[in-house]
């Protein structure tokens, strides 16, 4: 997966060589890959997301190592990866999809646990499965409408998600 940020840096997810930084006036490459012993290295080499929040916050989704928040200035990765003992982490460690929405809310797309809302100050996820009326726990891609809405690509049709009230309207092939 590719991503140019708004500054123009381009940044290259590959999967199995890690998050790749690429100059364009040097012309090199940087890469930053997984070191199982340093534990501000980012959690995984196979990378499935790359989003620049509003702030400028760069987050990295993976293919088995979760969400990982990445720190420009300090080349420091933060890691959220899912906890079986704790409701309150990243519901899968395999990530497909990261988006803010307008009022700066990170959501989060996996493949198998569904989408996550990220409470950013506490560091907690909320969860919405096929239990709160998700037509699938496989969300591919996130999308905003002017209303608000976000719209949910997944493995058994398209899902319309209002956030304002946590409800769930679903589309498939009889629509």
């Amino acid at each position: 997966t590719g991503y140019e940020d708004k500054s123009g840096v381009f940044w290259i997810g590959t999967f199995g060589g890690g998050l790749n930084k690429f100059d364009k006036v040097k012309e090199q490459f940087t890469v930053y890959s997984h070191n199982p012993n340093d534990t501000l290295s980012i959690s995984e080499n196979r990378i499935t997301s790359i989003y620049e929040d509003n702030s400028g916050i760069l987050w990295i989704g993976t293919y088995n190592g979760g969400l990982n928040k990445f720190d420009r200035r300090k080349k420091q990765f933060t890691r959220y990866q899912h906890n079986p003992l704790d409701p309150k982490s990243l519901s899968h460690n395999t990530t497909t999809s990261i988006y803010e929405d307008k009022s700066r809310t990170l959501w989060i797309g996996t493949n198998g646990g569904g989408l996550n809302k990220f409470d950013r100050k506490n560091g907690v996820f909320n969860h919405y499965r096929r239990a709160e009326g998700l037509p699938n726990d496989v969300i591919n891609g996130i999308l905003e409408d002017d209303h608000g809405n976000l719209w949910l690509s997944t493995n058994e049709g398209l899902s319309k998600f209002n956030p304002a009230n946590e409800s769930f309207r679903n589309y498939d092939i009889k629509d």
